[in-house]
């Protein structure tokens, strides 16, 4: 299944492309000279050119610059996302999976009714009450995005707890939490790495979303979000306040989801993976 030409070819555009968009978002600050937040009426929609790669916005700042910033920022709070969502929910996935009985019954409830509300609305329900900031975006995209993880882990511990192995590391005294990290977890990485690559692009369109509804990061502050917004009542005029941050958008996310199909098929997992 790995030596499938296309498979291959999944999995080596999606790693080049998300680290030509790190490369970028690491290099960019230091080799755009223009400072994101800086206002210049006099440019104001400027097109692209020479001094300013992809124009200038409504209030005259440098596009380019404010990408750079705002990619940096987003990356971020997906990361936090995926980390802290990773950590909470392969934790209680293998608690659940490991003892079963009433602990597999509770987290399932807790999974299976915070499941019932769509994701994103219970993002922006809980952004548009602990209000605006960097800080409260991971807190509300976090809210929601340990279930996944719990649901994979919680499945493939149960079905590797009944392996033979874990049979003999109890019977040599092993205690259930050194069966779990040592021996089980070990085994699911390969099914949650999938997963946090595909939780990774989705907790950043979800954080663009939520800076397009000015649930994100206060102004003046960049982000792709705020970016659309903005370019979206210029359309007409200035179609490249629009284009720019909708183009980076799409190229990261486009990235990510090739690496996260073409680690799947490299890693034969099914498709129910993601």
């Amino acid at each position: 299944m790995a030596n499938n030409p296309r498979r291959a070819a999944s999995l080596a555009a999606g790693t080049a492309g998300l680290v030509l968009v790190l490369v970028c978002t690491l290099l960019g600050p230091h080799l755009v000279s223009a400072d994101p937040l800086r206002v210049d009426l006099a440019l104001r929609l400027r097109p692209p050119d020479a001094a300013h790669w992809l124009g200038c916005d409504g209030l005259g700042r440098d596009i380019l610059a404010r990408l750079a910033v705002a990619a940096r920022r987003s990356l971020g709070i997906a990361a936090a996302v995926v980390t802290l969502s990773t950590i909470t929910g392969v934790l209680l996935g293998a608690v659940a999976g490991y003892f079963g009985g009433w602990v597999d019954e509770g987290i399932a409830r807790i999974i299976d009714t915070l499941l019932a509300f769509p994701g994103l609305l219970l993002a922006i329900a809980l952004a548009a009450v602990l209000g605006p900031g960097t800080v409260n975006t991971i807190i509300a995209l976090s809210a929601l995005g340990w279930t996944g993880y719990a649901r994979l882990a919680r499945s493939e511990v149960a079905s590797l707890t009944r392996r033979d192995f874990t049979e003999a590391a109890r019977a040599l005294g092993a205690s259930p939490a050194r069966i779990i990290v040592r021996h089980l977890l070990p085994l699911t990485a390969p099914a949650l790495v999938v997963q946090a690559t595909f939780g990774f692009s989705g907790a950043i369109v979800a954080d663009a979303t939520l800076a397009f509804l000015g649930l994100g990061a206060s102004p003046p502050t960049p982000t792709w979000g705020g970016m659309l917004d903005e370019g979206r009542q210029l359309m007409v005029p200035a179609p490249h306040v629009l284009i720019a941050p909708g183009a980076a958008l799409t190229a990261t996310i486009v990235a990510l989801q090739l690496l996260g199909d073409g680690l799947r098929d490299r890693l034969a997992l099914p498709t129910t993976a993601r």
